[in-house]
């Protein structure tokens, strides 16, 4: 009996022109979405006097915060800004706090002008 393996799937599977013309378009507006909701954010953080790099590959900003992951994410919560604080990804996540930018740019702004709420208490 033959065994079957996932690459049998795959490499009979071929796509015409136009098939990958279109995945190629959606990919190409996705990532120009996400580069601007990140450009936007990053450059926010910045402002503030964090430094943050821009992500290449993901769509997740990690900061350093320079304290307590735990307690800043509790402040910026306060004010409606939800994050994932970094201690819960383990020892070495402590200090960070994770971003995501699956929102819209209305509401990534709006984020930003609530955490400059807070912008002398963190």
């Amino acid at each position: 009996m033959k065994k079957a393996y996932i690459g049998s799937v795959i490499d009979d599977c071929k796509l015409n022109a136009y098939q990958c013309t279109r995945i190629y378009e959606f990919l190409k507006k996705n990532n120009s979405i996400y580069s601007s909701r990140r450009d936007i954010l990053v450059d926010h953080l910045k402002s503030m006097g964090f430094t943050c790099e821009k992500p290449k590959a993901t769509f997740y900003v990690w900061l350093n915060c320079r304290c307590n992951s735990l307690k800043f994410a509790s402040k910026l919560l306060e004010v409606g800004v939800a994050v994932t604080p970094g201690i819960g990804f383990g020892k070495y996540g402590e200090n960070y706090v994770r971003f995501s930018l699956t929102q819209p740019e209305e509401k990534i702004i709006e984020a930003c002008k609530r955490m400059n709420v807070l912008a002398g208490s963190i």
